[in-house]
């Protein structure tokens, strides 16, 4: 649905060297290498990011062009985006919808999956835009990237902005225990995280609060930044001669 594309960083990808098919290696731009990573050591997140790599490269071959010119509104700015951020989405979405259900630190780790390509990423205007006729720095507002940042906004919303203990601790663990009056209840154990998002420099304890915090801020920025700029001009009509 989406082709692949090059990064500058492609030499640091593994097989790079093979220099005559590397259609399955080429980074998508909203999941480049400049993206940095985070997820839960005892609890990955299942869905590799190599299997959405293979299904871009066999669709990019397979042509779904029509497909996606049946589409409208929501599901038509969706089906720009490469296949990953689609699931990354409808992920994000379905925890939103059923959040007094789904754990909030799982719901935090898919909300990431969703908003560090979102800050970090490159948003290729021209194929993720409506009309195909916009450019990374054409002065317009991103009206999908807007979309998108606004359902982050809304998940974190609805998880009370990801500030629930559980997000980053877990009470499973009722071998040790700690007083709390006259009864003793499961003291609350760290989550493992895996992340390569940088740490505040005294490394301390709420570091990883800290981070969450800061992607929300960021959001919440981006957000103004984009709503300030005016609405892009249609596509020009072109006739047959």
């Amino acid at each position: 649905l989406t082709e692949s594309f090059n990064n500058s960083n492609s030499n640091n990808k593994k097989g790079s060297g093979n220099d005559g098919d590397d259609s399955k290696e080429k980074e998508i731009p909203l999941f480049n290498s400049q993206v940095p990573s985070w997820d839960l050591a005892d609890e990955k997140d299942p869905v590799d990011s190599s299997v959405f790599v293979e299904a871009e490269a066999s669709n990019s071959q397979g042509g779904t062009n029509e497909e996606e010119q049946s589409l409208f509104g929501e599901a038509a700015d969706l089906g720009r985006l490469p296949l990953e951020m689609r699931f990354r989405v409808a992920q994000m979405d379905f925890n939103t919808l059923h959040h007094l259900t789904v754990e909030p630190h799982l719901a935090m780790r898919d909300w990431l999956q969703v908003a560090l390509p979102l800050l970090y990423g490159t948003w290729d205007s021209k194929k993720y835009e409506k009309g195909g006729h916009r450019s990374e720095n054409d002065g317009y507002r991103r009206e999908c990237f807007l979309r998108l940042v606004d359902k982050c906004l809304k998940c974190a919303t609805k998880f009370g902005g990801f500030r629930n203990k559980r997000c980053l601790y877990t009470i499973d663990d009722t071998s040790n225990t700690v007083s709390s009056g006259d009864a003793a209840v499961p003291a609350p154990k760290r989550r493992k995280i895996e992340t390569t998002m940088r740490e505040p420099k005294n490394n301390s304890k709420g570091s990883d609060l800290l981070a969450i915090s800061k992607v929300l801020f960021e959001l919440r920025m981006v957000k103004k930044a984009e709503e300030k700029l005016s609405r892009a001009p249609p596509p020009r009509l072109l006739f047959g001669s």
